[in-house]
């Protein structure tokens, strides 16, 4: 039952905003995010956020979930990570995955997130 709780959460995380958008949008949207005067733009604004809520949104259901997935995919997220830390963690991800850019954004931020905080053990 849990699990089938943290598929719809998930889902529903991907839903949010532009419809399964992919890692070259959430590339774009970060980058905004990340420079930091998104209030000049009103659409810049609303991409950033489009970024921070992503980012956000999918952390927190790896964290919340994390005991029910395979020990091979867990994530050892270490407490007091910011927002801005865990965006720049995805768009670094990002340009030196180019792999990934194809991908959709939630599958882009669990990958982003099992590179940067592989669980050890």
């Amino acid at each position: 039952m849990k699990a089938w709780i943290g598929a719809v959460a998930l889902a529903g995380v991907m839903a949010t905003g532009n419809a399964m958008a992919d890692g070259n949008k959430l590339l774009s949207q970060c980058k905004i995010a990340i420079r930091g005067n998104a209030g000049a733009d009103t659409n810049d604004a609303f991409q950033a956020g489009l970024c921070f809520g992503l980012v956000q949104g999918v952390q927190e259901t790896l964290l919340a979930y994390d005991n029910d997935l395979p020990k091979v995919k867990r994530t050892c997220i270490p407490d007091g990570i910011t927002k801005n830390q865990s965006v720049k963690i995805v768009y670094k991800f990002l340009e030196d995955n180019p792999k990934y850019q194809h991908e959709l954004e939630t599958i882009v931020v669990i990958a982003a997130f099992q590179d940067a905080f592989p669980c050890k053990g």
